[in-house]
């Protein structure tokens, strides 16, 4: 007799495709991850998600519409359930209503029976296999199993059974928010005895848990009556809860039905200062200020609100980039203290602190960066709030003191793996990626990106998706994926927030980037027009990325705009010359006037002495390009050789493929090693410099444009290509397309 475990996730994405003709998505995999392996559990909910038209199929993928568990499983948990005796079949009933694990003592208190009694019961779901036991708690072993159960329970015995727990819960002393999580949820209309409880409740958990801080305040809302005098508190608490938690479109509607209806002034007040927050968090700064406006200009404004109102009016007004009126606002909070939290004076010295940033005062801005985090002293939990110690670890990796940024990193991503979901996840994410990006650690920094997209996605977190599409966007560029590049660009919301401008420069710059290398450096230049003639005002251009002026200035030179890259050598000097502190500008500045002076010992410097493995590598090829002219064959020769290496270690092959190609004018051939164990057909058959003709191929190239993209010859793209067809087994350029297609599919499954 053999015991078969259960599916693997691999066998269990398999049997999906087998059973749907299409891989499926990233929801439709986490559902079906709840079975836990189970192939009966697995295999019913395909068949009822299919029968109820739950499942699309679109080309390669198979998409999940709808979460709703289907009728056939809950079938099939009530005939797992039946094989069981009637007193253990009631007794997970009961306590899966209450959740997916149970202590044994709860369920004697539901029950009203001492716990060795319903150690039988226990056992006996323990051998079906329907619990598991794991420290002070039995489980039900597929998550599937237990939704099935718990929504075939009619609903008002679920309220029934809430009331009951709330109570036992509230009688033992327990937590408020525990019990009130149970009493708000089977609480009836007009119920004082339950709501009672929502205010200590959300006060509990808003520090931790703001998702559940916010289902506790609506919930409570929705319970109260509109004669209750409690009513309009309660509106209130749910749209700061709702607005905390980051969930903006429920937070906006709330208040927007509200401020429709006469109100008591206080709590207009309160809501206006709500909007303020929701539309600023919403990317709608100027609406943002008009609103915190009016909520200022009201005597008797209480300490909370008016802070709520001024914070919100702070990011609107450095959304707008009005950074004067923002200062002024933010020096006339910190001449008084004692009228602010702690919060809103974190928030104004975030604000001064950018606006140096902005005028190239690195050393004054990462000074006040780090007294904002002092004060702010943790990441909040709240989507209002700024958050200042998250913002001076993007400064540190502005001027590449990893350690201490990745220290930061760290301890944030600690601190928000809690119950529920914080508003700022995504946002230490996308700081990891930037981080390995500046290591030289792509593969790392691409998986971090990721990450930090999922998060913000959902989270509906635009500016961290903004900001996570831009280094996808550049990793994919310096790899020679163009279309996954202009993909992310194109997919990329728009930004209008505190912290938009600075996602608003990095997408601009790898807009830039896509555009040079798909039209060449006069478009690139022409998208840039603004860029340049803003530098003096906006520095931080130069100090977020080490070798961004050098990169500018090569591409005004290119587009014959020596005039631009006079002005970008002039500003990364300014700011190199007044922040000697941090050897990255000096190193930056030194790129940068290498290449527009054409000065050898400038770029030798920054060639050996840049922090970033790429920016080496792009100062090396510079000296390269310019020994060269200069007949130096054997200088330039080590240079390139030394610039290819360092691409080669960042997986930069597109410019690995420039820099051979520059080698070869030379006469110097470098070819790559062979793939070890390369089949010898099929996708994974490919070289990579066939996989990048495919991709470009894939995208309606010419193989001259091919050429151009990978600096080779088109008699060499032609033979990558006939290659490609060879080991794929196809003969047309369509075929070669919807390859290309089934693996960027794979990828993002």
């Amino acid at each position: 007799r053999v015991t078969l475990g259960p599916l693997t996730s691999d066998a269990v994405a398999a049997l999906i495709t087998d059973a749907l003709g299409a891989r499926p998505d990233r929801d439709l995999t986490a559902l079906a991850a709840g079975a836990a392996g189970q192939p009966f559990l697995l295999t019913e909910l395909l068949r009822g998600l299919s029968g109820a038209g739950a499942i699309q199929v679109t080309g390669p993928t198979a998409a999940l519409t709808s979460a709703q568990l289907p009728d056939r499983l809950r079938m099939a948990a009530q005939h797992r359930l039946g094989e069981l005796t009637g007193r253990t079949r009631s007794l997970l009933e009961i306590m899966a209503v209450l959740g997916d694990s149970f202590q044994l003592e709860d369920a004697a208190s539901m029950l009203g029976e001492p716990p060795a009694r319903l150690l039988p019961l226990v056992n006996e779901a323990l051998a079906a296999g329907i619990l598991i036991a794991g420290g002070q708690a039995f489980s039900f072993r597929q998550p599937l199993l237990w939704r099935a159960v718990a929504e075939a329970v009619p609903v008002p015995a679920r309220h029934a059974l809430h009331r009951q727990f709330g109570q036992i819960l509230l009688g033992r002393g327990d937590s408020a928010q525990s019990a009130a999580s149970h009493l708000v949820e089977g609480a009836r209309r007009g119920d004082p005895a339950a709501t009672a409880w929502s205010s200590p409740a959300v006060a509990e958990v808003a520090g931790s848990a703001p998702g559940t801080a916010a289902d506790l305040a609506v919930r409570a809302f929705e319970l109260t009556l509109p004669d209750d005098a409690h009513r309009y508190p309660r509106l209130v608490r749910a749209a700061d809860a709702l607005t905390a938690a980051a969930r903006l479109d429920e937070a906006a509607g709330l208040v927007r039905d509200a401020l429709a209806q006469p109100l008591p002034t206080a709590y207009r007040g309160q809501l206006r200062a709500a909007e303020s927050a929701i539309l600023c968090l919403q990317g709608r700064p100027a609406e943002a200020n008009a609103a915190a406006q009016t909520v200022l200009a009201w005597a008797g404004v209480p300490g909370p609100v008016r802070d709520e109102a001024v914070v919100a009016q702070l990011q609107a007004l450095s959304a707008l980039d009005e950074r004067e009126r923002a200062q002024d606002v933010a020096q006339r909070m910190l001449a008084r203290p004692a009228e602010h939290g702690e919060p809103a004076l974190a928030g104004a010295l975030t604000v001064l602190g950018a606006s140096c940033w902005a005028d190239g005062q690195l050393g004054q801005g990462l000074q006040l960066c780090r007294e904002a985090a002092r004060r702010a002293g943790r990441i909040s939990p709240d989507a209002r709030h700024f958050q200042p110690l998250l913002v001076l670890a993007a400064r540190l990796i502005d001027l590449r003191q990893l350690d201490e940024a990745s220290a930061i990193i760290r301890g944030a991503m600690a601190a928000m793996q809690g119950p529920g979901r914080h508003a700022a996840e995504p946002i230490p994410a996308v700081l990891r990626a930037r981080a390995d990006l500046a290591q030289g650690r792509t593969e790392a920094a691409q998986a971090a990106a990721g990450d930090a997209l999922g998060l913000a996605d959902s989270l509906r977190a635009r500016t961290t998706d903004a900001l996570a599409r831009s280094v996808l966007s550049v990793i994919a560029l310096r790899a020679g994926e163009l279309r996954a590049a202009r993909q992310h660009l194109q997919s990329r919301p728009d930004v209008t927030h505190f912290t938009g401008g600075y996602a608003g420069t990095e997408t601009l710059l790898a807009r830039a980037l896509y555009v040079e290398a798909a039209a060449g450096p006069k478009k690139a230049a022409d998208l840039l027009g603004d860029l340049y003639a803003g530098l003096a005002r906006h520095r931080q251009v130069l100090a977020g990325d080490p070798a961004a002026a050098a990169w500018l200035a090569r591409t005004a030179l290119a587009a014959s705009r020596p005039d631009l890259a006079a002005e970008v050598a002039r500003a990364a000097d300014d700011i190199a010359r007044e922040n000697s502190a941090f050897p990255v500008t000096t190193v930056a500045a030194a790129h940068c006037a290498g290449l527009v002076s054409r000065d050898p010992a400038r770029l030798a410097h920054a060639a050996g002495s840049h922090p970033d493995p790429w920016a080496r590598a792009s100062a090396a090829e510079d000296l390269g390009c310019l020994l060269a002219s200069t007949a130096d064959r054997a200088g330039a020769v080590a240079q390139l050789d030394s610039a290819l290496a360092g691409y080669g270690q960042t997986g930069a092959d597109r410019d690995v493929a420039r820099v051979r190609h520059r080698l070869r004018r030379l006469g110097v051939r470098r070819r790559s090693r062979p793939g070890a164990g390369r089949p010898a057909s099929g996708w994974t058959g490919l070289t990579p410099a066939e996989q990048a003709t495919s991709n470009l191929v894939a995208q309606g190239l010419s193989n001259q444009q091919v050429a151009e993209q990978m600096y080779l010859s088109s008699h060499t793209v032609a033979y990558h290509l006939r290659n490609v067809f060879r080991k794929l087994g196809i003969s047309s350029r369509v075929e070669l397309a919807r390859v290309v297609a089934d693996q960027i599919g794979r990828a993002h499954v």
